[in-house]
Parts: structure tokens; C-alpha cells; sequence
């Protein structure tokens, strides 16, 4: 494998005058996606076309389908998968502790109502009792 640093072209050669070279926008994709495009050519491609062949002569379809799947870094790199659904779990771990937070808040406030609440029912059978023994019922 061969990287040009200034383009940040890869190139892989394999014996038999194969060679794949990728000259992506962004970040280079593994080596790995070179390695299975050259395999698969191989396996699809009869050897004999390979030095004279044109894009007209052979019919290569499955580097369409590598091209799209490798499109996107989450389909194409398990790691990079694994770290999206890592930072996805991570949010949602997030949220669910600030509405447990939440939950927690809104149950203290109900405790000390709850409190006060029966404070102030103490009081007014205090009051009632005393109102009620100056009357005495017949």
C-alpha cells in the first residue's frame, strides 16, 4: 500500500496487474475497502481481461455497490458504528438521568406539600375541637 500525503491518495497493488487506487474527499478509507474491491474484481473478472480490458470490455457492477455502502463511515468502519452507537446510547442515558433528576425534584415538592398539608389539617381539627366543646350537642 502506497499514501500520498499531500492528496491523501491510497493505493493498493496486488501481483497480476491489479491495482486499486482511491482518492477520497475526506478521510481515506481503510485499506480494508481497497482489499475487497481488488478481491472481489478478481473472483467476478477473468484474469485474462485484466491487462487489456476497458471499462466497456469488462462489467464490474459490485464497485457501485462498495462506492455507496462505503459512503457513510458508520457502515463502513465497525468502530466508527460502534462509537455512533456509543455516543447515541450516552444521550439517551443523559436525558434519562436529568428526567429522573426531575422526577426526584418534583417528588421532594410533593413530600414538604404533603407535609405542610398535614400540618394544616392538625390545626384545623385543633380549631374544630375547640369550637365544638363550648357547643354541646342535646
Amino acid at each position: 500500500m502506497c499514501r500520498n500525503q499531500e492528496s491523501n491518495t491510497r493505493v493498493v497493488s496486488r501481483g497480476g496487474g491489479r491495482a486499486a487506487r482511491c482518492s477520497p474527499g475526506g478521510r481515506a478509507p481503510r485499506r480494508t475497502l481497497l482489499e475487497k474491491v481488488l478481491d472481489d474484481f478478481s473472483k467476478q473478472v477473468d484474469r485474462i481481461d485484466w491487462p487489456v480490458g476497458s471499462p466497456a470490455m469488462i462489467h464490474y457492477t459490485a464497485l457501485d455497490g462498495y462506492l455507496s455502502t462505503y459512503q457513510s463511515p458508520r457502515e463502513a468502519d465497525p468502530m466508527s458504528k460502534v462509537q455512533y452507537e456509543l455516543d447515541e446510547t450516552k444521550i439517551i442515558l443523559h436525558n434519562t438521568m436529568e428526567s429522573l433528576l426531575e422526577r426526584g425534584e418534583k417528588i421532594d415538592d410533593l413530600v414538604s406539600k404533603s407535609e405542610v398539608l398535614g400540618i394544616h389539617s392538625k390545626a384545623f381539627y385543633k380549631t374544630a375541637r375547640k369550637q365544638n366543646l363550648c357547643c354541646a350537642v342535646m
